[in-house]
């Protein structure tokens, strides 16, 4: 992936439920991945990025998320400044 594109698309589906999940996300990679199921929590007042995950038996299992630490903080700071953007408009 280049610099400049890695993600090329957000959507946000608003949620507010009372365990602190604010949003689900779906993304698009460079034009040619689709993520969705995307989760927004909201913990001491902070944003934090969940990726989704699948029940299997009596626990659980990641189906996505990005491996190299600076994409996955791309992402993951690019999702939470669009969120918190789209926040705002709604409050004005």
């Amino acid at each position: 992936m280049n610099s400049k594109g890695i993600v090329t698309g957000v959507k946000f589906i608003p949620v507010n439920d009372d365990r602190g999940l604010r949003a689900k996300v779906d993304i698009v990679l460079d034009g040619y991945l689709s993520i969705k199921g995307i989760g927004i929590v909201e913990y001491d007042g902070k944003y934090k990025v969940t990726y989704p995950t699948k029940r299997a038996g009596e626990g659980h299992f990641t189906v996505v998320m990005p491996l190299d630490v600076r994409i996955r903080e791309r992402i993951n700071g690019l999702i939470i400044r669009k969120y918190k953007r789209l926040i705002n408009k709604e409050e004005e």
